[in-house]
């Protein structure tokens, strides 16, 4: 006699459904884990210290490192946009005077 529970009718989990086969179970979870592991080595690579070497100072051991190892490339000159008041306008203006005399004088 055919029975009307609900359990009969349904698989027991979505990786059970009928024609739902493995490979079609991982093509659909792939991009999923990649972005899942791309956040995971970003946050480990953050969490982990650098390497360095492990040093015992009064009886507490610390991990020594530099800091500028593990730095990108440093800007050495960078422009700055300053501004200049009233009073400092009038001495930048007669230093330039001052030092254009003193090529004239040269």
């Amino acid at each position: 006699m055919p029975t009307t529970k609900q359990a009969d009718d349904l698989p027991a989990s979505w990786l059970h459904m009928p024609g739902y086969t493995y490979v079609s179970w991982c093509m659909t979870l792939a991009p999923f884990m990649l972005v899942f592991e791309g956040f995971y080595r970003a946050w480990h690579h953050r969490k982990t210290p650098p390497k360095g070497r492990t040093v015992l100072m009064k009886g507490i051991k610390m991990h020594m490192f530099g800091l500028g190892k593990q730095s990108g490339p440093r800007i050495v000159s960078r422009q700055y946009d300053t501004y200049i008041g009233h009073g400092l306008q009038y001495v930048r203006d007669m230093s330039k005077i001052q030092s254009d005399v003193l090529k004239l004088i040269k």
